[in-house]
């Protein structure tokens, strides 16, 4: 069994098996208890909520726009469900780890991150699969991409750890309800901390200020939207909280570079 803190300070060798995305039914569960994974995986989790029971009993959840990583070795069950009439849809990398000297690791862990970084790179994995030039290199060059990003989001929490735990209310209430107008200065009372010091932490560990972050959780959660749903454009505006459909379309583009309906037609 491998520890992710000493695997990401250390040598390994990464080699792409396949990828594939899936669709679940509201509270369709899966276990592999017994049967313990035989690769490790990448999960983005595109829409839905998962949650997850470890062998040793340990409670997870992953939302929509997070990735989960499932080292081969572990055993667990899950059960997946659907959000906001989205049902679950996931898009799995499937990927070989081996130590230097070709040892196979395995844990019994599962790690959850939620970078947009990392959504990137299991979207261009998805992409060079439907290639028709495949070239085993580049799977791999994506996979080792996406491990130095694991690396630099796992060990700058570990980093701010103390820092997070003092904006950890204010946190935890924009990324659940990051829909909603209220003030930057809520997110501070929330964490017994005045506004610009809660501020002054938010950019320092999330690398934007709180209302640019709250912005770039919006357009991913109507990328998710226009994918899976057929909500009109000035609806999903109002959900996510935009007044005006004109400024969410105008957001929209310079996040993403194309308009909603652009988007949803690609």
């Amino acid at each position: 069994m491998f520890n992710l803190d000493k695997l990401l300070k250390s040598e390994y060798r990464l080699s792409f098996v396949n990828a594939l995305k899936q669709s679940f039914q509201n509270n369709e569960s899966f276990s592999s208890v017994g049967k313990p994974k035989k690769y490790h995986l990448f999960l983005l989790i595109e829409s839905g909520k998962v949650e997850y029971l470890l062998k040793n009993g340990a409670k997870l959840t992953a939302n929509s726009g997070d990735t989960v990583y499932i080292p081969a070795g572990c055993e667990y069950c899950c059960k997946f469900f659907k959000t906001n009439e989205c049902v679950a849809v996931t898009l799995g990398v499937n990927f070989n780890l081996y130590s230097e000297n070709g040892e196979v690791l395995q844990n019994n862990e599962i790690y959850i991150f939620n970078s947009q970084s990392l959504k990137t790179v299991i979207y261009e994995i998805e992409r060079l699969s439907f290639s028709f030039n495949q070239i085993k290199n580049k799977f791999n060059a994506e996979l080792y991409n996406a491990f130095n990003i694991i690396s630099d989001e796992y060990f700058k929490f570990e980093r701010f750890n103390a820092d997070f735990l003092i904006i950890k209310n204010g946190v935890e209430y924009l990324h659940k309800y990051f829909y909603e107008n209220f003030d930057i200065n809520h997110l501070a009372t929330l964490s017994n901390v005045s506004e610009v010091y809660f501020r002054r932490l938010f950019k320092k560990m999330f690398g934007y200020p709180p209302a640019e972050y709250r912005i770039k959780l919006r357009i991913s959660k109507a990328c998710d939207y226009l994918r899976y749903t057929q909500l009109p454009v000035h609806q999903i505006a109002e959900e996510l909280g935009f007044i005006d459909p004109a400024y969410f379309t105008k957001i929209f583009k310079q996040e993403r570079g194309t308009t909603p309906l652009q988007y949803r037609n690609s």
